[in-house]
């Protein structure tokens, strides 16, 4: 149930098919709108010391299994395990990017909290087509995130590979950009390491909602 978004790399991609969008308005074209998307971080290649402060006075802590790492809460979004959380070192109170902590690292890593990624993107667009780039990480998030929520799931984890699921929710326009990002933990600590990511922009909300209904559908039957 945790790997709701990943295991979907499939059907998500045939919300860039024509079919999908039949039932859009004018006052939406997705086509128009993954091509916008894909020339805005193209043109931020340089990439952007872009990095939100954050407010880890003890008040605003909770504690967790480890007695070195706070958890900043943040909220849920749809799924109980698609969250803003950031991890904070408990001394320090800076976020965590440990190798002793993968997991906390790479949450940490795609909500821009720490580290220094570049992430090469392979984008899904409307019509089934692909486009490639590869720009730091940071300018993602100076591009993409500055009027959207952002959140992440961590959904697969092992000694080299982590696999997590970003998402950055429009409120107003109700859409998502979904990032299913595969991070190489040799990569990851790495000043400059390159961390792998497919792209599915402007998903609709409504789209997504019965993306789930079909998921947990497709669980309940495999089991």
């Amino acid at each position: 149930m945790l790997h709701i978004l990943s295991r979907l790399a499939s059907l998500l991609a045939l919300l860039a098919l024509p079919c999908a969008m039949q039932a859009q308005t004018k006052h939406f074209d997705k086509a128009d709108a993954d091509k916008l998307v894909y020339e805005l971080l193209s043109a931020n290649t340089g990439g952007r010391d872009y990095r939100p402060k954050l407010v880890t006075g003890k008040d605003k802590l909770a504690d967790t299994n480890e007695e070195r790492i706070k958890l900043l809460p943040g909220k849920a979004f749809q799924i109980n395990s698609l969250r803003s959380d950031i991890y904070i070192d408990a001394k320090s109170h800076k976020p965590v990017f440990d190798r002793r902590y993968p997991m906390e690292s790479a949450v940490n890593l795609l909500m821009n909290a720490a580290g220094n990624c570049s992430v090469a993107i392979t984008q899904h667009q409307y019509g089934n087509k692909k486009k490639t780039l590869t720009i730091p990480l940071q300018s993602v998030f100076y591009v993409l995130s500055a009027d959207m929520d952002t959140y992440c799931n961590v959904t697969d984890i092992d000694t080299d590979m982590i696999k997590a699921d970003l998402v950055m929710h429009d409120t107003k326009k109700n859409i998502i950009h979904l990032f299913v990002v595969s991070i190489p933990v040799s990569e990851m600590y790495k000043d400059g390491g390159t961390v792998k990511a497919d792209l599915y922009a402007n998903i609709p909300q409504s789209d997504i909602k019965n993306i789930y209904s079909k998921t947990y559908s497709a669980n309940k039957t495999n089991k």
